[in-house]
């Protein structure tokens, strides 16, 4: 239902955003664990600066785009294989990847992905279950709002790695954290 919702703003130009200072290996850490609640057996690695990256972004649409990168590569690599969530970032921007070894996407597939309702043909999720195809399209508009872009690296057989990159705009304004 909240896909639902978030497809209707998007379609209607209204996907608001709640921009503030953020620090994005926090949430990225807080996605992870709540993941690996969700999981509890599979392996998921984070590879981080030890600093915070700091971004001016709305942290619960940025916190879904992360999400749902782990939960699709959680849903379609093997239960054995590792799931590694890394950032980087440059003075301007910031990016985000989620890598898995799962079954991999053909090239013929990739520009689709981001399609509203696209399901990969052949490829089904580890327990069985069909997605409405509404995440990657949601998570797209979502990191295009902010400025972004969003991709996947990926060919059959080797997996894949989904990213978003993220402009760390106006970090010139964003106050140091106060510490009390």
């Amino acid at each position: 239902v909240n896909d639902l919702r978030a497809v209707t703003r998007i379609e209607a130009g209204a996907l608001s955003l709640d921009r503030r200072p953020c620090d994005l290996v926090a949430l990225c850490q807080q996605e992870v664990e709540i993941q690996r609640q969700l999981a509890p057996g599979r392996a998921i690695q984070i590879e981080a600066p030890t600093e915070p990256l700091r971004a001016e972004v709305d942290e619960q649409r940025v916190g879904q785009v992360v999400a749902n990168f782990l939960s699709n590569a959680l849903n379609y690599a093997p239960p054995a294989s590792p799931i590694t969530i890394s950032l980087r970032a440059d003075d301007a921007t910031a990016r985000i990847e989620v890598r898995d070894e799962g079954p991999g996407i053909s090239a013929a597939e990739i520009p689709r992905l981001w399609e509203r309702f696209h399901r990969v043909a052949g490829i089904k999720a580890q327990d069985g279950t069909q997605s409405l195809g509404l995440g990657l399209y949601i998570c797209k508009a979502i990191v295009e709002r902010h400025g972004g872009q969003v991709g996947v690296e990926s060919a059959p057989g080797v997996g894949s790695t989904f990213w978003c990159a993220l402009p760390r705009a106006a970090l010139a304004e964003i106050p140091e954290p106060t510490v009390v």
